[in-house]
Formats: C-alpha cells, structure tokens, sequence
C-alpha cells in the first residue's frame, strides 16, 4: 500500500523516484528465498508484475563472475538469481547498463541517458 500511496503522490508532483531497489528485486528475492520459481504464475506474483509493468525499469548489471567476486554467496546462487533477472528484465526493463563494465559515474551517466535526463 506505501509504494502504490507513493507513485500516486510522485504522478501528482510530475516526479520520479530513482532507486536501487524495486519490485523486480522483490519478485526475484521471492523466487530465490522460497524457492518458489511458480511464484509468478500465483495471485501475487501477477499483481506485482502488473505493478513493475508502470515503472520505468532500468536494469543494473554485471558478468557472473563480477557478481561471484561481489557477493559473499554460493557461485549456483549468483548464476540462478542472474538467470532469473535477465528473464524478467527482458520483457519489464526499459535499458539494461553493464555496471561491472563502466565506472561508477559512467554507468549513472548511462541510466540518465536511459531516463531521458542527459
């Protein structure tokens, strides 16, 4: 109820909310915690795909192995999550930036470019 309370709000100012976590994130923990991949067949999966539909997605990633240096979890867990973000980012992102391949300003550079801002 706060995100939907809080886009609204946003719609009405004619602002946007940049963040690095959204419901795409939420979708993938789901699957990857419960080991639930049906999970977006359900009631609720369906409702939050309808929600990630209304934003505009940019997808922020890196190589496997970038990621398997980044995170302190099993190297399976690294390659499952990724799989799952690059199925879901395929049909809900408006761009992907390769966070792994641009430095820190390059890549927030790219996403405001994604954005239509620069």
């Amino acid at each position: 109820m706060p995100y939907i309370l809080l886009r609204y709000l946003l719609a009405m100012l004619h602002k946007f909310l940049i963040s690095d976590r959204g419901i795409t994130d939420f979708i993938v923990w789901i699957i990857m915690t419960l080991n639930y991949p049906s999970f977006l067949s359900s009631l609720y999966g369906r409702f939050l795909i309808r929600l990630a539909k209304g934003e505009n997605i940019i997808y922020l990633y890196a190589d496997r192995h970038v990621l398997t240096e980044r995170a302190d979890v099993p190297e399976e867990f690294v390659y499952r999550e990724l799989a799952i973000y690059e199925v879901l980012t395929r049909y809900l992102a408006k761009c992907s930036v390769d966070t792994g391949r641009y430095r820190p300003v390059k890549a927030a550079a790219r996403v405001l470019r994604c954005l239509n801002i620069a």
